[in-house]
């Protein structure tokens, strides 16, 4: 190469490392003009087109530099992501095989093999990639970056964050290695850090609404909707018509008691995406809790949300079309064996009709209703004191609920939070359940052969009543089992119900075909725990003591991801 056209050369590479592309460019195809022969130039005009995303164009210069020189490892490498770009995985995967037979310690070659690995769901091989290139370079973000990401979508959090953190360290302005390593701190309810990390993200890039947006669902998770609420609404500001955005600000409005403007925002969302899943169903739920069931299977029947079927058949039987209503139990009831919901109404719809039982999932659930004294919540012990003071302390906002009258409900998932006490009152209840399974180890049903192998609490928080409050019968829709202990009863006198726990299978508005439904009553003291299929409607007894009634109140089920 001589010296004219060296310092041609280099000159365009120059502009091009400057990111002047336009300006690369122009000055590239000049010099192919002249220099038609030149692989590596061939190999930059194909790097440009396709940062134009010029895909087609850059497939034929990377294919002109092999022609040229069969041997170059680059074009090669960036053929393949021509190749994944079109969604040719394999002839992808063979071209970043080829670059890195003609140069062994060729790092990006290494990262895009395992994204392509990755794409066609051979995991295995996509790790074992991402960890040559971290071999040839420990600090090389991009391969740390989706290494991490790797681990996260495999639920394997600690390598997730380990990997995530060495990007971040490498690159500090990585802005999504800190968004999945918020929502890595997220999995493992250490709100603190995943608070921490997305504020990083937003102090990188304030106008990406990604990072508001989790950061709120954390907020939410951690039970401070207010905070929470703020953030949406930055989202919000960003993208008016982001449709999760609305879902989720209308969802923090109706639990703080603003159900219009809960409303409005899910209105909006469906106006937005006519079809969207989640608020179709968010718009349904609330004309279901309102009663309004006629309106409200409009909306179910357009979404696919986990338990909208479920939701439906209520409303068919709610509203005494029971054609309709059997027509879809019926059907629903292969595929659904476990649902909690149509356990709950297969149970008053046997009761009230005088039939089998057509789904039998937990027949008779209220003989599986369990009750013990925790000595550990004694009046006299330190935990139970404690407990008192972290629920007088935290700062957790409260829900607006039909279900308690005359006094307060938490938000938020008090026993995955890290002070001290919840973590022992978590154990302790675990191992109860432990107890309460082992009692019933010899029952032949679906609620405990089919029994969570791992319980899980899905959902925690505390209830304060005051004299005169009350629940109103309900059950608990997210939950297997389901359960109280309580840190504080008022004494009340033997002969007397007030404060009591009743269970039964009446609730929910459904039709009362019958003068009485089953039902138990159990009365409650301090340091008591009590455990109860998550199907059976439950409600408490007003009392007229001026002290307070507390407790702390849990769902035990699978694993699985729910919609807020």
């Amino acid at each position: 190469m001589n010296d004219d056209r060296k310092s041609k050369y280099l000159g365009i590479v120059n502009l091009f490392n400057q990111g002047l592309i336009e300006e690369a460019k122009n000055d590239l195809l000049k010099y192919i003009s002249e220099y038609p022969n030149d692989f590596q130039a061939l190999n930059i005009l194909g790097v440009i087109y396709f940062q134009e995303n010029k895909i087609d164009e850059s497939e034929v210069e990377f294919k002109k530099a092999l022609s040229l020189n069969k041997n170059y490892a680059s074009a090669y490498n960036n053929l393949g992501l021509v190749l994944k770009a079109k969604s040719l995985t394999l002839e992808a995967i063979d071209n970043f095989r080829s670059a890195i037979e003609l140069n062994q310690d060729y790092k990006e070659a290494y990262n895009n093999l395992g994204l392509a690995f990755k794409e066609i769901n051979e995991i295995d091989e996509a790790i074992k990639v991402f960890e040559k290139a971290l071999s040839i370079d420990p600090n090389y973000d991009q391969a740390n970056y989706n290494l991490g990401s790797l681990y996260n979508e495999k639920n394997d959090n600690s390598k997730a964050i380990k990997f995530l953190s060495n990007c971040i360290k490498s690159n500090p302005n990585h802005y999504a290695a800190y968004i999945n390593l918020g929502n890595t701190y997220s999995n493992l309810n250490n709100y603190d850090m995943a608070i921490k990390t997305f504020k990083n993200a937003i102090e990188l890039d304030n106008k990406k609404i990604d990072a508001f947006f989790n950061l709120g669902n954390t907020l939410y998770n951690y039970g401070d909707l207010q905070k929470a609420l703020k953030e949406y609404n930055n989202a919000y500001i960003l993208d008016p018509d982001n449709e999760l955005t609305l879902i989720r600000i209308g969802i923090i409005k109706k639990e703080l008691g603003d159900r219009e403007q809960g409303y409005n925002f899910f209105k909006k969302a469906v106006e937005i995406n006519p079809d969207s899943n989640q608020a179709n169903y968010q718009l349904g739920m609330m004309l279901y809790e309102d009663l309004k069931d006629i309106e409200a299977i409009k909306y179910f029947d357009k979404c696919d949300e986990y338990d909208a079927d479920e939701r439906l058949l209520i409303c068919y039987y709610r509203t005494k079309n029971i054609k309709e209503f059997e027509s879809r139990l019926s059907k629903i009831k292969q595929n659904k064996p476990n649902s909690r919901i149509i356990a709950s109404l297969a149970n008053h719809y046997a009761h009230s009709y005088e039939i089998n039982n057509p789904y039998n999932f937990c027949n008779e659930p209220l003989e599986y209703i369990y009750k013990n004294k925790l000595k550990e919540i004694d009046i006299r012990r330190d935990l139970r004191n404690d407990l008192l003071k972290l629920i007088n302390e935290i700062s957790l906002s409260t829900r607006k609920s039909a279900v308690v009258v005359g006094g307060t409900q938490s938000t938020g998932n008090l026993l995955v939070r890290n002070e001290e006490p919840f973590k022992k009152l978590k154990k302790l209840i675990l191992d109860e359940i432990s107890k309460y399974l082992l009692l019933h180890k010899d029952i032949d049903n679906k609620f405990f052969n089919n029994f969570p192998s791992d319980p899980h609490i899905k959902n925690s928080w505390f209830i304060k009543l005051a004299k005169g409050g009350h629940l109103n019968s309900h059950i608990h829709h997210y939950g297997w089992l389901s359960g109280a202990v309580y840190l504080q009863i008022p004494e009340i006198d033997e002969s007397s119900t007030e404060g009591a726990f009743i269970a039964g299978l009446n609730g929910e508005n459904y039709p009362e075909l019958k003068k009485s439904y089953p039902e138990k009553i159990i009365k409650v003291s301090t340091g008591d725990i009590v455990l109860f299929p998550s199907c059976l409607f439950h409600r408490t007894v007003p009392f007229e003591s001026d002290e307070e009634r507390i407790c702390i109140a849990f769902d035990i089920g699978i694993k699985d991801v729910m919609f807020i």
